[in-house]
């Protein structure tokens, strides 16, 4: 009898242990269940960033590649007007001679399909289109890959790109030639892959709001007239987290540099 009651306390000893191991096990698992479900968004956050990061670069090669094979930058596609969004709307038509700096630029989406690239090239890791803006220098005059680009007067930026200190602008000949921009993942001013706008404009913090393209590309903007995008946001728009838009973008000799332009007869 005693012997009995020996090997049942024995199993019954053994039966806790298992019971207690299984118990840490599944205690074990939450606390890896739950590290998993809180680094989620970090993981996702991260793979947006890294999946709009590498369209940028595509959007940046293929416009080189179109102003190597043409000689000038596409106009961008309307925002949210009545033409397809894939193509080149209609920039302005430069007035006064050709030979002439402009000060004026045009803004819209990626026309992605004049590029080569496919339709989801152009949308940035959260789904939103590509901002694109070009300087009409750049659009309406033609340039050849040469050393003698530098030499053609209207080969000129005309985007007024403005980092933290917005009273410090760039000087005119550091004006960019393009701008690829993501609105980051607010979305605020970007145009959806339906066609809407993200956002009212009344509700967005001043430099995203500039950020913001306007409905057509023929409007152009004026330079000189205080246009200018943003590549980071004002002290104000810091404190308050709101400014995370991701700017690409390139001045003419820049551009002309890194064709290696410089380097031909």
């Amino acid at each position: 009898m005693t012997r009995r009651l020996s090997n049942r306390a024995l199993g019954s000893a053994r039966s806790g242990a298992i019971l207690m191991d299984l118990a840490l096990a599944l205690a074990i698992l939450g606390l890896i269940l739950a590290g998993g479900l809180m680094a989620a968004p970090s993981l996702l956050k991260n793979r947006r960033e890294a999946v709009t990061e590498d369209r940028l670069d595509r959007a940046e090669l293929a416009l080189m590649a179109h102003f190597i094979s043409t000689g000038v930058l596409p106009c961008p596609a309307d925002a949210d007007g009545p033409n397809p969004p894939w193509i080149p709307g209609s920039c302005p038509v430069r007035t006064g001679g050709l030979d002439r700096p402009s000060p004026l630029f045009s803004m819209g989406t990626l026309p992605w399909w004049s590029l080569g690239l496919m339709e989801e090239d152009a949308l940035d890791g959260w789904g939103h289109r590509l901002t694109y803006a070009v300087s009409q220098g750049m659009v309406d005059v033609g340039v050849d890959c040469t050393a003698e680009a530098l030499t053609k007067a209207p080969l000129n930026g005309a985007i007024a790109v403005l980092g933290a200190d917005k009273g410090q602008a760039p000087p005119d000949r550091e004006r960019a030639a393009y701008v690829v921009l993501s609105h980051g993942a607010n979305g605020l001013g970007a145009v959806t892959s339906a066609g809407s706008r993200q956002g009212e404009r009344g509700a967005i913090n001043p430099s995203e709001a500039e950020n913001a393209p306007p409905s057509s590309a023929s409007l152009s903007l004026d330079a000189d007239k205080g246009a200018r995008l943003h590549s980071a946001p004002g002290m104000g728009e810091v404190e308050a987290g709101s400014f995370d838009d991701l700017l690409r973008w390139k001045t003419p000799w820049t551009l002309i540099h890194d064709l290696g332009c410089l380097e031909r007869d």
